[in-house]
């Protein structure tokens, strides 16, 4: 089959690196050589390595035009003629002449480029790393990128039709019809302003008072900061501005205090172009601002009496409070947003947030810290409060003195007790913070050994006990939570379907929406039912293991653990390096032979391990390059580390990867405590994979193997991890993953820093090119079309996206050879969003109930003509499965809707750590792993933010786990 004579021929190919082979190369003249659109690569002559016959590329299309031809997200316009001739599937072509050999997929050198590119800010030149220079000219970038003003994105093939394979169900999503007959066709907008502008909280209440005042028996739709929208114009405005005064009480000290206010003409709101959108509407130019003053309508409606945080809306728990830890408990609320499928939806879901429990600072102290307080506080105590109370905001007020209440926010904990604290008083004199509270404000503090808190201006030494501090309540943070205390959020909000479907439906009529005079004056009915919508259940693919044994996933899982690896590895010199005090050498021993006994069931030919070390885990800095030096030297091939619950993971991969080059596996010493052979079946996973074996394929039955991996592709993930919002000298960090194997099993993985917040993988170009030059040299061929599967773009990205990526990933293929341009595929993989479907009693599945792995809803509730579909293509763990959203942005392999759904499930079962379906595709799993080792490799240092060319280069991966190990990051 074509299956096996690829799979044969790519084997081969690998096999024979730096075996002579007779050339083909035509000779000098060029006379003999075959007129096609594509130039052949070839091979550097070498003693060890002559030039090696190529594989010809296959319908390969030509350069893109400006008016290229429409549905594939080309653009509008007259179709061109594609000048390519058609050539075999899998071929193999002459070589081109000699003097031509350092241009192509192998640049000069016997090895890719391994100079980090110059940091690309804001351009759209191509970067080319050193030794990495293309041998030809490239193309003008008009042939490369598709015009801006006239993008679309790829169409349905049959408008209102989605896929048509899979098992048929019906489902119920968390989509309430939205009714927009009656809607203003012209909505106003204002820009409001206020004088004071703070409290911030406070504007909402002086809002509400200024409509009672001066637009009585009106609802005007306040987004809280300086938006307003109204059904029609307001009384008094008109087109110019107006201004009026209002007093509130604040609601904290009973004190009344005046407001200016001053609301202006903005602009008119089109909306029409909601229903213009849904008829024939692009992703590219959505109606933003009428959907912006829909959701600003429900989002007034539900601010009265909830505290807002983006479109999710949070009350106190009335009842049992469930604690987070650490000082935070877990609110529930309400999220609501107005979406655009075939027909308008409010989608509507539950929210959870941690937020700090209203208590007294040193009531937080003792009771979460479990410390005397009064006696000094150790320093690592008081690093540990500083990470909890540093911007959080707090009440100061000192008992029996109403007046001195205050609100500041927390620039941080000082580091000596209050008693030892001085500063200068308004008379310049020197004293301390116990001193002045006696003197100054007749008060003793009760806990003079406590230090004290850095509060308001940060140019003013502003210091107070942290006994008068409360920490106020129901105030926004946006510190990223601890793993414990999202462990706890987890547990605590994972339900059943049932039960998710319940909560929704409590949270929505408990936030009246439907009833608020806001929503009624827009003429907005929103139905009281979930959408019923059609979906299809997808079948699993067959997955291969040696001997030929084919075992098929039930509801997303399947056994192997009888099953021989389809490639196994051999482990001759490998150790345990123990930096967890509390385990001993007695469960190391029993460790090592399990290890043993199971690699050996699973194919892996396995040596007795060498004798285990044991570092003190406070005392790494020195000892670790020390041990990983004597391992190199000893060439170790394999170390597993044990390690205890701190930071020593990513001390272990700087120094294991970025100084010696050595392939590591890192446990937790409590696992040796309970080990099994599910354990060791998982641990062996990773190793085997980690070490070049490959654990499983596709059944080489080509009726269950997608028909996409019937040439040599290569499937590509990509993504970008941010830094917290409180973490500001942190960079971004972009992962690329892309396969290099015909099974979509094996990848490589490259990372890259970028300033903070950006989202456009800037240097993704150099990346590419890299990925390209790899895949031909595992292969010797080049990929006939890329699939590229993007994490982590919302919407309104999707123009940047296309014209910045999709023209990254052209350049780099050009600039290898200059006529090649295999068809790419890019999708949009998105994660973070509030679809959630339930199904009908008899489809359920698991324990918690949910639509069975493999169904797809790609009608209704998606874009009316573009391609999109829901995917949920897992067996969820806890609570309600989370579908993955999939977005086409280009597809020039003119896949259908069931092709690209079928290969993006059958993705999802390629993860090489678990024998589990996951719940987004692998190349997508591997790009966020290899972001996350991107961030590994700079924890616990200060980074240079101007200078990440360099930081790049002092954090390059060593060539024995980069090259000779590529999926040592899994």
């Amino acid at each position: 089959t074509i299956v096996e004579n690829y799979q044969r021929q790519f084997q081969k190919m690998g096999k024979k690196k730096g075996k002579g082979q007779k050339s083909n190369a035509p000779s000098s003249d060029g006379a003999n050589t075959p007129q096609t659109s594509v130039s052949q690569p070839s091979v550097p002559s070498a003693p060890d390595q002559p030039p090696t016959p190529s594989p010809v590329v296959t319908n390969v299309p030509a350069p893109m035009a400006e008016n290229p031809r429409k549905g594939k997200g080309r653009g509008k316009g007259k179709s061109q003629q594609s000048t390519t001739q058609d050539v075999p599937v899998v071929g193999t072509g002459p070589s081109p002449p000699a003097q031509q050999e350092s241009s192509l997929m192998h640049p000069k050198g016997d090895q890719p480029a391994q100079t980090v590119p110059q940091h690309i800010r804001q351009s759209t030149l191509p970067v080319q790393a050193a030794q990495s220079k293309p041998s030809v000219p490239l193309v003008q970038e008009k042939a490369l990128v598709p015009k801006g003003h006239g993008m679309e994105l790829p169409v349905r093939q049959k408008r209102y039709e989605g896929g048509e394979i899979g098992r048929k169900i019906v489902v119920r999503t968390n989509f309430l019809p939205l009714n927009l007959k009656n809607i203003c066709k012209t909505a106003i907008h204002y820009d409001i302003t206020f004088d004071p502008d703070k409290p911030k909280r406070f504007l909402k209440l002086v809002f509400s008072e200024f409509c009672k005042v001066y637009f009585p028996n009106r609802y005007p739709a306040f987004d809280g900061v300086k938006n307003v929208y109204a059904s029609s114009p307001l009384p008094k405005v008109g087109v110019n501005h107006f201004q009026g005064e209002v007093t509130i009480t604040n609601p904290d000290n009973q004190l009344q205090k005046k407001y200016k206010v001053t609301i202006k003409f903005a602009s008119y709101v089109d909306m029409t172009s909601l229903s213009k959108y849904m008829e024939n509407g692009t992703s590219i130019e959505t109606p933003q601002e009428a959907l912006q003053c829909i959701d600003i309508v429900f989002r007034h409606a539900l601010s009265t009496n909830f505290v807002q945080i983006g479109k999710s809306f949070f009350s106190k728990p009335k009842g049992r409070v469930v604690s987070l830890g650490d000082g935070m408990d877990l609110w529930y609320g309400i999220f609501s947003s107005c979406v655009l499928g075939w027909k308008p939806y409010v989608n509507v879901d539950v929210a959870h947030k941690g937020f700090p429990l209203k208590q007294l600072v040193t009531e937080y102290i003792q009771k979460e810290k479990q410390v005397d307080i009064t006696r000094p506080l150790p320093q690592n105590v008081i690093d540990e409060i500083r990470k909890f109370v540093k911007t959080l905001k707090i009440v100061y007020q000192i008992p029996g003195k109403p007046s001195s209440k205050r609100s500041f926010r927390v620039n941080d904990i000082r580091n000596v007790p209050a008693e030892q604290e001085t500063f200068e008083d308004e008379h310049k004199r020197k004293t301390t913070v116990v001193k002045y509270y006696k003197e100054v404000k007749s008060y003793t503090i009760q806990y003079p050994k406590l230090p004290c808190l850095w509060v308001g201006n940060r140019s003013k030494n502003v210091f107070i006990p942290p006994e008068l501090c409360t920490i106020q309540e129901g105030q926004v943070v946006l510190k990223k939570l601890t793993e414990t205390q999202t462990r706890n959020m987890i547990r605590s909000a994972a339900t059943s379907t049932k039960v998710r479907e319940d909560k929704i439906m409590d949270a929505y009529q408990n936030g009246g929406i439907h009833h608020h005079p806001a929503v009624k004056e827009f003429n907005l009915t929103i139905d009281s039912k979930f959408e019923k919508v059609d979906a299809r259940v997808l079948d699993p693919p067959m997955l291969e293991y040696g001997s030929g044994h084919v075992v098929t996933p039930k509801e997303g899982v399947w056994r192997a653990d009888r099953s021989k690896f389809l490639k196994a590895v051999s482990i001759s010199h490998w150790t345990v390096l123990n930096l967890d005090f509390r385990t001993k050498n007695d469960r190391i021993e029993y460790f090592c032979n399990e290890m043993i006994s199971h690699a050996r069931q699973l194919g892996i030919s396995i040596n007795p391990a060498r004798a285990p070390t044991t570092l003190d885990s406070r005392k790494l800095v020195h000892a670790l390059p020390e041990y990983f030096k004597r391992a190199k030297q000893d060439k170790i091939d394999l170390v597993f580390v044990i390690i205890a619950q701190d930071d020593s993971y990513s001390k272990v991969k700087q120094v294991a990867e970025l100084q010696f080059g050595i392939l590591t596996q890192c446990i937790k010493g409590n696992t040796l405590y309970k080990l099994n052979p599910s354990t060791c079946h998982n641990i062996l996973l990773k190793v085997n994979a980690k070490m070049n074996g490959t654990n499983y394929q596709f059944s080489s039955k080509i009726a269950r193997r997608p028909m996409m991996l019937n040439k040599p592709v290569m499937i590509v993930g990509a993504d970008v991890t941010h830094p917290s919002p409180d973490q500001t000298d942190i960079p971004s960090v972009v992962g690329v993953a892309a396969s290099h194997d015909p099974n979509a099993f094996k990848y490589n993985m490259i990372y890259r820093f970028q300033l903070p917040k950006i989202e456009i993988i800037e240097d993704l170009h150099s990346i590419m090119r890299e990925h390209l030059i790899k895949f031909y040299r595992e292969t010797r061929y080049k990929p006939q079309a890329i699939y590229f599967y993007r994490d982590g773009v919302s919407e309104g990205q999707f123009k940047q996206v296309l014209n910045s990526e999709f023209t990254a990933i052209r350049r780099a293929c050009q600039s290898l050879e200059n006529n090649y341009q295999p068809p790419i595929t890019m999708l949009v993989v998105q994660k973070r969003h509030h679809t959630r479907f339930f199904p009908s009693d008899q489809d359920a599945v698991g324990k918690n109930q949910n639509v069975p792995p493999g169904t797809v809803v790609d009608t209704f509730i998606t874009h009316p003509t573009e391609r999109d579909f829901y995917l949920v293509s897992h067996q969820s763990i806890q609570g309600v499965a989370r579908p993955t959203k999939y977005k086409v942005l280009w597809d020039d392999n003119n896949l259908s809707e069931d092709q690209l759904q079928e290969l993006t499930y059958f993705l999802c079962h390629m993860f090489s750590r678990c024998t589990r379906a996951v719940s987004y595709p692998t190349p997508t799993y591997y790009a966020h792993l290899a972001a996350y080792r991107g961030r590994i490799y700079i924890e616990g240092k200060k980074i240079q933010l101007d200078d990440l060319p360099r930081e790049q280069e002092s954090h390059k991966i060593q060539d024995d786990v980069q090259k000779l190990k590529p999926m040592f990051f899994i």
